[in-house]
């Protein structure tokens, strides 16, 4: 498997258009860079399935239990045709070969410990009643409601329907596999008030839009 590359930049377009469902993956993952505003990473409870509609169908929410290990709380139609069963509580494994679980493990470790965005290029081999499955799998971190990052907001899109049955996916070596490290935001510091003297201006921080704006004060400084 080729080694995963940390990388400020995104995806080259060339590589993401050519990927199977790309535009649903460019989407979702502009979703979840929109509600993550000024923070590290989203909060799990910002998810609205209203604004990521052309998604649902592939999406999944998933809880870390363990190292390397993952359920399903969310998941779309189309996730539970691959696995075959009914997905809630199901590890992120069933989805994957015995030597794709090798690989995806550590690389769901590195979307919540750096955290980091993943995209996986998947395959699901030919049998003789079944053909090639292309596709991709993106993990995007999220943060539970006890503040630890242990959330992902992820998809799966390949380039033809599942099936009857579950399917198998590897992580396709013959494509770049991409783990971009989540750079902290920089904040301002915290500033104590001096008697006597008017409290610094904070820095301007991008963030997302409040429903309402702090008033303003006058500070006179007559010293």
């Amino acid at each position: 498997m080729q080694a995963p590359t940390d990388s400020a930049m995104p995806p080259l377009p060339g590589v993401r258009s050519a990927t199977p469902g790309g535009s649903v993956l460019s989407n979702l993952e502009r979703y979840w860079s929109d509600l993550r505003g000024a923070r590290r990473v989203p909060v799990r409870t910002a998810v609205d399935p209203a604004h990521i509609d052309a998604a649902l169908p592939h999406a999944f929410i998933l809880e870390r239990c363990a190292p390397q290990v993952a359920r399903f709380r969310v998941c779309g139609q189309r996730i539970t045709q691959f696995i075959g069963a009914e997905s809630r509580g199901m590890p992120l494994s069933v989805l994957f070969t015995a030597q794709g679980v090798q690989g995806i493990g550590p690389l769901l470790e590195r979307c919540l410990d750096d955290p980091a965005v993943v995209e996986v290029p998947v395959v699901s081999r030919m049998t003789l009643t079944r053909r090639r499955l292309v596709g991709s799998m993106l993990l995007l971190p999220l943060e539970g409601p006890d503040g630890l990052v242990d959330r992902v907001l992820g998809a799966l899109l390949v380039d033809g329907a599942p099936g009857l049955g579950a399917r198998s996916f590897d992580i396709d070596t013959s494509r770049p596999l991409r783990c971009d490290r989540i750079a902290p935001q920089t904040m301002a510091p915290a500033h104590r008030a001096v008697a006597g003297m008017a409290p610094p201006l904070p820095r301007m921080q991008e963030g997302p839009e409040r429903s309402s704006r702090p008033a303003l004060r006058l500070v006179v400084d007559n010293t």
